[in-house]
């Protein structure tokens, strides 16, 4: 038997094994049971969870500008009215947290089984695919940084599902490990959840499958954005975590960073045009990151 018959045998198997495999379904919800998801990752930006929850399809930075210019129009919708039906999917209840026992890693790969099958996370010699972020349970010497926010259980089964096709695992989250930095309890009769990276895929980035800048950039100005909105940062911060602030604490309780890493910023000489942002991440990486690693950062070829 040829090589190529032994290879096509073995992708049809594994089609057969994903196809067989139950889709990902939120528990029955008791009583007055909420969802609630912790994100952290690219979901610390309010672009992407708008993307995530809402079916829109725009880049993350583009999404708030798109709302905010009501003379736009994206596939025949005008911005007034994509506004309002972000207004209806949106997630209200939005709070950042430091989780203890997660280890934030540079480790999920961007091919999984289902990319084989040709679906939305499929890579070709035209769309490439990065490292992103994942996460493991760890020890309780680990802090993650992240937002957790609640959903409708609509939004909960898409959302595993989505995150599921990219190759992670669904886990529970303990709210006795959730430290809410909005200084409100912790919300009563919730299930929160996770997104970890699968054991059986972990890897750190490579030369096909590096870091990119225009995702650390997503999950950064995401970071920035609750650092604003509920003024994570300062003394009082330092004496909460030993960070300046909430930028800073989640680059540097995060693992695995790599020299191979790509700055495929779309102005890089000038990346404040498309990522206002850019300058506070830098000093975040700069702060953060080894200067070795950032020396080997390179451009696209």
């Amino acid at each position: 038997m040829s090589l190529l018959r032994i290879f096509l045998g073995a992708l049809a198997v594994l089609a057969c094994a994903e196809a067989s495999r139950p889709e990902p379904k939120a528990e029955a919800a008791p009583g007055n049971k909420a969802f609630y998801i912790f994100g952290y990752g690219s979901l610390l930006h309010e672009g992407s969870r708008i993307r995530t929850n809402c079916d829109i399809t725009l880049p993350e930075f583009e999404v708030q500008t798109i709302i905010g210019n009501s003379f736009l129009k994206f596939n025949g919708e005008d911005a007034n009215a994509m506004a309002k039906r972000v207004a209806a999917c949106d997630n209200a209840d939005i709070r950042p947290v430091r989780v203890t026992g997660i280890r934030r890693a540079w480790n999920a790969p961007g091919v999984r089984a289902k990319a084989l099958q040709g679906g939305s996370f499929s890579t070709s010699a035209f769309s490439r695919k990065p490292t992103f972020l994942g996460a493991t349970v760890a020890g309780n010497e680990f802090i993650a940084t992240g937002v957790v926010y609640k959903v409708t259980e609509e939004q909960y089964n898409k959302q595993v599902k989505r995150e599921q096709m990219a190759g992670y695992d669904v886990k529970n989250l303990d709210t006795s490990k959730i430290s809410f930095l909005d200084g409100k309890p912790a919300p009563s009769n919730a299930q929160i959840i996770f997104f970890a990276s699968n054991p059986s895929t972990l890897a750190i980035a490579t030369p096909e499958f590096p870091i990119v800048q225009s995702y650390v950039d997503i999950w950064l100005a995401g970071a920035l954005q609750l650092q604003r909105k509920f003024k994570l940062e300062g003394e009082e911060y330092r004496k909460l975590t030993g960070h300046y602030s909430f930028v800073n604490d989640t680059a540097s309780n995060t693992y695995d960073w790599s020299e191979f890493w790509i700055n495929d910023r779309v102005y890089p000489f000038r990346p404040f045009i498309a990522v206002p942002d850019a300058a506070s991440i830098d000093d975040a990486l700069l702060n953060n990151v080894k200067p070795y690693i950032l020396q080997a950062i390179s451009f696209p070829k």
